[in-house]
């Protein structure tokens, strides 16, 4: 006990004889004398936090240290329980702090167990081992100090770790002056004592908008949480309204020079900047008022003293106009910015691309069509076809549909045009030819022959870009229709108001009339005979004509033209058939039958099979002599109003008008233009 405390007392006075000749103040000496000999150090501050809650990037650690008691240049520090970082083992991590005469500018980290040790060096500094200048003073402006370092963060991110920091103390003989060897101090028997561990104080604020993102190593992939874009109308030509609904996961500030890219924005026709409206989450102005658009790219930049807050969903809109071509791009968001944190941990910037935008759901019966600039035509095909252009005539009309739109029951389409000097509003019939078309568009239309509208309801879901044919009949008027443009549209319904647009024929029928119900009467220019025949007797027949319809024995028509030859004669009631019969433009008809019935004896003739004579195309037919019909017994004159033409087979002389023949050659030069029994 004696020895103790006169080597305690020794200790004292040497202690006391070295601080007096110190350069540093008395009073500062004796205090840190005191602190070194007499207090066992422990952590008063003990802090950790960092500056750059970003996913792959680089963020810089802040420690903030303070102690209880003064410790020597040697004693060291354990930082541990920082893991999930990226950065590899290194002996030299380089350090930074706002004491730089006191902590050593490198440390040693340890990747797996995130792991840093760093001493005590004020050597490095000052190279003074005098105690006066070599070590950490608890008290005064040394009180305490802030540690820095840079560790990369996790790929994916990461919840923040929860570190926990020790020491060890070192003791120096010249802490005590004279007598002292071998390092040791004299009351404890050893050069070194132990810090005790504490776990650090984390902050748990928010940064960058990131939920505790002040916390060490918390961490987020950037993202959107919330990417929309979506439309109100799919369909080509038509105005539309581009939502754009988009929540970050990290606030994006001016400062750091975010901006927000719609891309693949291709088809519209749109100035160099395009006026966005605001719906909800901001504000205002936090994306100024238009975005800048160029190469099928739209850019809002976030403005000057604005921030898009994370987790906050901010909506708005603009209106362009769809293209008339069917499209639908894969138009997508990109996020970005210049800088992290103002550059608070280094150059580096953030980049978010949100590739599937799209919800995917219908609109207006369109598949998909909620999709920002997914545009179909509503009718792809749209053919309105009629099978003659004869006055009077049944006229099979031929509807063939392929929407784009998957049109519910009781949807109504509409055809209109079909003005045919009716008044009456009557039900047409319809029948199928493809894909149970009527199962779907129904069994009946409504036809009003005052505005030439043809309602159709439909009866069950039609199917999307399927091809729907189906047929009804009408009879044809007397003339054209003043308006023969054949349109198609909708009023209501599953897709709205579809503007009136015009249908088409069938691409097949190169050689019909341009528009439907352009009626033409058949043009019966001439009747020719065998030159000096006389009435009664056989002779070869020509007639020249141009039907004014398509003629083909697959139509309606079956590609026959009749004559009525009243007082013509020859072979037996059963009738008169040849396979003889010659055309010029040669190979447009083959056959001809006659049957004699007085004044209303008719000849058919037929087209060849597999040929479709065109409507305007003048063509002669010969009937040979051989077939023996005889012209009339007492002759006949000159453009004879009775002998008349017709389109399609003798049964529809009821309802095809005759039209009489322009001239007819002598039947012999003695008796021209004069009945043979006609004395007068």
């Amino acid at each position: 006990s004696s020895s103790s405390s006169s080597s305690s007392s020794s200790s004292s006075s040497s202690s006391s004889s070295s601080h007096s000749s110190s350069s540093s103040s008395s009073s500062s000496s004796s205090s840190s004398s005191s602190s070194i000999r007499n207090c066992d150090a422990s952590f008063t501050t003990y802090s950790i936090g960092h500056n750059t809650p970003v996913a792959d990037k680089d963020t810089i650690i802040f420690v903030t240290l303070a102690l209880s008691c003064d410790v020597y240049n040697g004693t060291t520090f354990t930082i541990s329980g920082l893991t999930g970082t990226q950065t590899a083992d290194n002996e030299w991590i380089a350090l930074a702090t706002d004491q730089s005469s006191i902590i050593a500018t490198a440390g040693n980290w340890t990747q797996s167990t995130g792991t840093l040790v760093f001493s005590v060096n004020t050597w490095e500094t000052t190279h003074a081992p005098d105690y006066a200048t070599g070590h950490w003073e608890s008290a005064g402006a040394e009180g305490t100090v802030v540690v820095s370092f840079t560790l990369k963060n996790a790929v994916d991110g990461q919840a923040f770790a929860t570190p926990t920091i020790s020491g060890t103390r070192y003791f120096h003989p010249q802490q005590f002056g004279p007598g002292i060897y071998d390092g040791q101090a004299p009351w404890w028997g050893m050069a070194t004592a132990p810090i005790p561990e504490v776990n650090m104080t984390l902050p748990y604020t928010e940064l960058m908008g990131v939920t505790n993102g002040t916390n060490p190593l918390q961490s987020v992939v950037p993202a959107l949480d919330v990417a929309l874009l979506t439309q109100s109308n799919p369909f080509t030509g038509y105005a539309n309204t581009i939502t754009v609904s988009l929540s970050p996961n990290i606030d994006l500030t001016n400062t750091d020079g975010s901006t927000v890219t719609i891309q693949t924005l291709s088809g519209p026709t749109i100035g160099s900047t395009l006026a966005l409206t605001e719906v909800s989450g901001f504000s205002g102005g936090e994306l100024g008022s238009t975005g800048a658009y160029s190469a099928d790219t739209l850019v809002y930049t976030v403005a000057s003293g604005h921030t898009l807050y994370a987790s906050t969903t901010y909506v708005w809109t603009f209106d362009i106009t769809n293209p008339d071509a069917a499209q639908s791009p894969l138009v997508h968001f990109t996020v970005g910015t210049t800088k992290i944190n103002n550059d608070a941990a280094g150059s580096q910037t953030i980049a978010i691309t949100r590739l599937d935008p799209l919800p995917g759901t219908a609109l207006r019966g369109v598949t998909n069509g909620s999709n920002a600039l997914h545009n179909v035509i509503p009718f792809e095909i749209k053919e309105f076809d009629d099978s003659i252009d004869t006055p009077f005539a049944p006229n099979v009309i031929t509807i063939v549909i392929q929407t784009n739109i998957a049109f519910v029951a009781g949807d109504q389409i509409t055809i209109t045009g079909m003005l045919l000097g009716t008044t009456e509003t009557v039900d047409l019939a319809l029948t199928t030819v493809t894909n149970n078309a009527t199962g779907l568009w129904g069994t009946t239309a409504s036809w009003n022959g005052t505005s030439g509208s043809v309602t159709f309801t439909v009866a069950d879901t039609i199917v999307e870009q399927t091809v729907y044919t189906f047929q009804f009949t009408v009879t044809n008027p007397a003339a054209s229709n003043p308006v023969p443009t054949i349109g198609i549209e909708t009023s209501g319904g599953t897709p709205g108001t579809l503007v009136n647009v015009n249908m088409t024929r069938n691409t097949s029928n190169t050689d019909v009339v341009t528009h439907p119900f352009t009626i033409l009467d058949p043009q019966f220019r001439l009747l020719t005979f065998t030159t000096a025949v006389a009435p009664g007797e056989a002779s070869e027949l020509v007639f020249t004509f141009t039907p004014f319809d398509e003629l083909d024995t697959t139509y309606l028509n079956e590609g026959v033209v009749t004559f009525i030859l009243p007082g013509f004669t020859g072979g037996t009631d059963s009738g008169l058939t040849s396979s003889s019969v010659t055309s010029s433009p040669a190979d447009k008809f083959d056959r001809a039958s006659f049957v004699r019935q007085g004044e209303t004896s008719y000849l058919q003739l037929t087209s060849k099979t597999g040929v479709t004579n065109a409507y305007d195309t003048e063509v002669a037919v010969t009937v040979p002599l051989a077939m023996q019909i005889k012209l009339p017994a007492d002759g006949i004159v000159a453009n004879q109003a009775n002998i008349q033409m017709a389109v399609g087979p003798y049964a529809a002389m009821v309802w095809s008008s005759a039209f009489s023949v322009e001239t007819v050659a002598a039947v012999a030069p003695l008796f021209t233009g004069v009945k043979v029994n006609d004395l007068a």
